[in-house]
């Protein structure tokens, strides 16, 4: 679907006054972000793309609103740098809760899929992308990890 402007709210406009969103039916994300600026701006940036998103910045939180519905969210982006609660011990969490999710981690620097799996085998993770590069490639992550690089479910 493609909205108008004037059928989105006031956070969604862009000053050209016509904003394209695409609408990810069926594609709620958990966004756990400690860091409320960074939390803020990758919630707004999904959310113009059209997913629904729960952002939370307590670890804790977002485990219990996910243990109550694990399938209702088709990925989980969560920050390397929690202080809160180790992201490893948050990531088993999410797995033991649900095998099958997917999980997308927000990382200070480049790290490689391969490189990752062999220093932590038993962490699966869908993707990755570096905090210094969350306003270019987010959303073009998100898409790989959900099987959709170039929006081809996007509905006219």
């Amino acid at each position: 679907m493609k909205y108008r402007a004037s059928e989105l709210s006031d956070l969604e406009k862009s000053k050209e006054g016509l904003v394209l969103v695409e609408v990810h039916q069926g594609r709620s994300i958990l966004l756990v972000e400690e860091d409320n600026e960074v939390a803020m701006s990758v919630n707004l940036q999904l959310e113009l793309d059209g997913f629904k998103v729960d952002m939370f910045t307590d670890p804790a939180t977002a485990l219990d609103k996910y243990n109550k519905d694990p399938s209702g969210y088709s990925l989980v982006i969560v920050d390397t740098k929690m202080v809160r609660m180790p992201t490893f011990e948050f990531m088993r969490a999410i797995k033991i809760a649900d095998g099958n999710s997917k999980i997308l981690l927000i990382t200070p620097f480049e790290i490689r899929s391969n490189e990752f799996s062999k220093v932590l085998p038993a962490s699966k993770v869908n993707g990755f992308v570096e905090r210094p590069h969350l306003s270019t490639r987010l959303i073009t992550s998100v898409k790989d990890v959900l099987g959709d690089p170039y929006g081809d479910n996007l509905k006219q």
